[in-house]
């Protein structure tokens, strides 16, 4: 009788499974603080091109004209996007909710606080 020694590559692939679900796990469970920190940048940068392409399709639309909140704006100085409430100083705040539903339904918010009341994109 003839026996094959060595290992199949269905046991090759099994030991590779395994192997791989032990490293995620411990890639997420080494830091999740920083996990958590890196998905709301994604969804911060995510949200700041969202308002971009809402400001580019207004300007199109509008034969080349800025939006008013945008207009007036000094590239040397940083703003806070958003809503402009009360709590924030008004003269870093571009408020854009007033950009209109056909360009920007709802204007982002900061997803470490979850609430637009007392966070915006920067």
């Amino acid at each position: 009788m003839h026996t094959r020694s060595g290992i199949s590559i269905i046991e090759v692939l099994i030991v590779v499974a395994i192997a791989l679900l032990l490293g995620a796990a411990v890639y997420v469970s080494i830091d999740p603080e920083l996990r958590l920190h890196e998905s709301r940048n994604i969804r911060r940068q995510n949200d700041v091109e969202i308002i971009l392409s809402a400001l580019i399709e207004h300007v199109g639309d509008n034969e080349g004209a800025l939006h008013s909140s945008v207009e007036a704006l000094d590239m040397d100085l940083r703003y806070v996007i958003g809503t402009c409430f009360a709590a924030l100083a008004q003269d870093v705040c571009v408020d854009l909710s007033n950009l209109g539903l056909d360009y920007l339904p709802t204007v982002p918010f900061d997803p470490e606080t979850g609430s637009p009341l007392d966070s915006v994109t920067t």
